[in-house]
Formats: structure tokens, sequence, C-alpha cells
């Protein structure tokens, strides 16, 4: 909405309060307006109209409300899985996109063993999508306390091979240069190190640690802090 829209805005919240017996002071209708400037004026008014169906507190709806009306037309976590599995192509810079990237891409988890590996990768998947679910709409309306690079370093390889050592990868020149995944043996072999749930987490984070990641993304997929991703490889490096 833009500030022409302010008095059709201004309307619809003063009736609101009309409704619930309360009162809006003009202080209050610009901060509503305010926190509510990303919609258009039509989904508001379409949202009001639901609320005002069924909002059941005695109260003015927030923008709070309106935002849960919002979210409630955002896929969910199991409707975005069966997306990524479904082949159709993902958004770049979508929240599915970005949790497919953490577990190899959609094309890797595409060709994972259904009854083995593809379980585990669609818990995992569930989880950080989930997470970006909570904290996207905060980097997003606040992007000064996001911290500097975070959505990049939820990025991990897209192509399965790259988290294989060199000599498990080299073959044959593809006859085509657009055959962007492994041979079926060669993904098999990458999910079974990448993939494969180890006896503990700090087993995990070694794995982690060969296939050259930084320490932020190793803790989003081991589950595990930031500093304890630090400790392990600084144990690891003495050890060397």
């Amino acid at each position: 909405m833009t500030l022409d829209d302010f008095d059709a805005f201004s309307e619809v919240m003063l009736g609101f309060a009309e409704v619930k017996a309360k009162e809006l002071s003009k202080r209050a209708l610009k901060l509503y307006f305010r926190a509510m400037q990303d919609w258009s004026l039509e989904e508001f008014r379409a949202a009001a109209v639901h609320l005002l169906k069924h909002h059941p507190f005695p109260t003015v709806p927030t923008p709070a409300d309106f935002e849960q009306l919002r979210k409630a037309g955002e896929s969910t976590a199991a409707e975005a899985w069966a997306i990524v599995l479904s082949g159709a192509p993902l958004p770049p810079g979508s929240r599915m996109a970005r949790a497919a990237e953490t577990l190899g891409g959609q094309q890797a988890i595409r060709h994972q063993d259904v009854e083995k590996s593809l379980p585990f990768t669609r818990n995992k998947f569930i989880e950080v999508y989930e997470g970006l679910t909570k904290v996207d709409p905060v980097r997003d309306s606040v992007p000064q306390i996001a911290v500097h690079g975070a959505r990049k370093a939820l990025s991990a390889p897209t192509n399965i091979a790259s988290l294989l050592p060199a000599e498990l990868t080299r073959r044959s020149p593809p006859q085509s240069a657009s055959v962007a995944l492994p041979a079926p043996a060669v993904a098999a072999a990458a999910l079974k190190v990448a993939l494969t749930p180890p006896k503990s987490a700090r087993e995990k984070i070694l794995k982690l640690l060969t296939l050259g990641w930084e320490d932020d993304a190793i803790a989003k997929v081991a589950g595990e802090s930031v500093d304890v991703v630090r400790q392990v490889r600084a144990e690891q490096e003495r050890a060397a």
C-alpha cells in the first residue's frame, strides 16, 4: 500500500474498531499502516473480510493476525518436499530451493535410494525448511539483525559428485555437456558418505569437515552449534 491508500485503509480499521466497540487513535492507525505497507490494498481488504468473519477475540485484529493469514497461503514443509520430489523447477532463492541445496540439490535428492537414504533426507529437509520458515520473515523485515551471509551459508554443493574425492568421480568425458548429474554408482557412493547417519554428532561433523564446507553450514546440517564444529575442527587439526 502507498500513502494514497491510507484513507481506505483507515476506513476499514475504524470499521473494525467500531464492530469491536474499541477505539483506534491516529497514532495507532499510522503504526498499523506502516506495519502493513507491504500488503496491497486488495489483499488487505480480502484479509479484513476473512478476519471479520473468523477473528474470535473481542479486540481489533493486529498486523500479526494479518500476517498469520499470509503464512497460511505458503507451502508447508510437506508440500515443499512433494514439489522437490516432483522435479518441478524450484524458484531460485526460494525457501524450498535453499532447503534442498543444503542436502545436495533437487536432482541429487530425487536420485536417492527410496528405502535407505531418502527417509533420512526428508526429515532433514523438513527440519531445515521449518527453520527457514521461522527466520526468513524476521530477516526480511529487519535485515540489520541478520548475520551477514547467513542465507549464503545454507547453500551446499548442488552437484553430488563434488562431495566425493576426485579419484571416485574421474570417468570418461560425457557425451553431452548438459549432463549435470554423476553416474548412478557415483551418486550412490556420495549418498553413502554424506547422508548415512553417523554414530555420534562428532563423527558426523568429522565427515562434513572432509567436504570442505564452512563451519556455519556444517553446524546447520549436523544440528550442532558453530562452537562445537570449531572445537572438533581444532581437535582434528591438532591430531594432524
